[in-house]
């Protein structure tokens, strides 16, 4: 890794490159651009403020299953 690359934040979430993916809600970032974002060796996220509970689960269980580091 170069000096950029390795940061107190790389090291606390292990990730490969300081990049966080903002979390969009609303339909603006999917739970496939959140995998991508992740698999690419940044941080994904996604914003659930408008989701159920149930509906946060599944979306959650929809990012493990895309997202094999998980």
């Amino acid at each position: 890794m170069t000096a950029w690359t390795s940061t107190r934040f790389t090291e606390r979430f292990g990730c490969r490159y300081p990049i966080v993916q903002g979390p969009m809600g609303g339909g603006a970032s999917t739970t496939e651009l959140v995998a991508a974002a992740s698999n690419a060796g940044g941080l994904g996220s996604l914003g659930c403020y408008h989701l159920e509970p149930d509906a946060i689960r599944r979306t959650a269980a929809d990012i493990r299953r895309l997202w094999p580091a998980c």
